[in-house]
């Protein structure tokens, strides 16, 4: 549902990040955008409406929820 509302996730500047390219010491940033990608599908695609709704989220999502870093606002 929230690629029909945003559309691809994780974009950088307009370009998906399988389609960057960088060099020298930055050449893994490319992986760090996949990397990225994947987290936010991680939760995304596997919580529903319905699931917020009924006030039960995943594990693996409850359990991020949990760490106190995570509520950490930088």
């Amino acid at each position: 549902m929230i690629r029909a509302v945003e559309g691809r996730l994780a974009n950088v500047r307009g370009h998906p990040p399988e389609d960057l390219e960088y060099q020298g010491s930055s050449a893994k940033l490319r992986d760090v955008w996949v990397a990225l990608r994947a987290s936010v599908r991680a939760v995304l695609e596997q919580v529903t409406l319905a699931d917020v709704a009924r006030g039960e989220l995943p594990a693996h999502v409850e359990e991020l929820t949990r760490e106190a870093d995570a509520w950490v606002r930088r």
